[in-house]
């Protein structure tokens, strides 16, 4: 966008009213400038400006949708995700211990399973 002549892009942001309607007066201007010499680049300009106002566009809604979306999800599966205590760590690293030395000296190579 930075190699873009957009000198004559730009438009007034005021208009001035009139007895004709704004949409009839900007179709007759549309006419005009297809009538002029340099008509051809200048839509292919307008063209380009207007692609990459809409693709930038697309862009920013996706990001305002899936930003919030990311940001829920992270700080419900990491901030406020049901914390384990330290006696049911304790437990559990114990039942697997225990579990590891019985099979450990269990002569006939069983493998032994422990249930709660």
């Amino acid at each position: 966008m930075k190699n873009w002549r957009l000198n004559n892009v730009t438009e007034s942001a005021f208009e001035k009213t009139g007895p004709i309607p704004r949409s009839i007066a900007k179709t007759f201007e549309k006419f005009k400038k297809e009538l002029e010499p340099n008509s051809e680049s200048e839509i292919i300009e307008e063209f380009r400006v207007s692609r990459y106002q809409t693709a930038s566009s697309i862009k920013y809604l996706v990001l305002l949708v899936t930003v919030p979306l990311l940001i829920n999800q992270a700080s419900k599966s990491l901030v406020f995700s049901p914390k384990e205590t330290k006696k049911e760590k304790m437990k559990k690293e114990a039942k697997k211990l225990k579990k590891f030395f019985l099979n450990l000296l269990n002569p006939t190579h069983e493998r032994v399973n422990i249930r709660k």
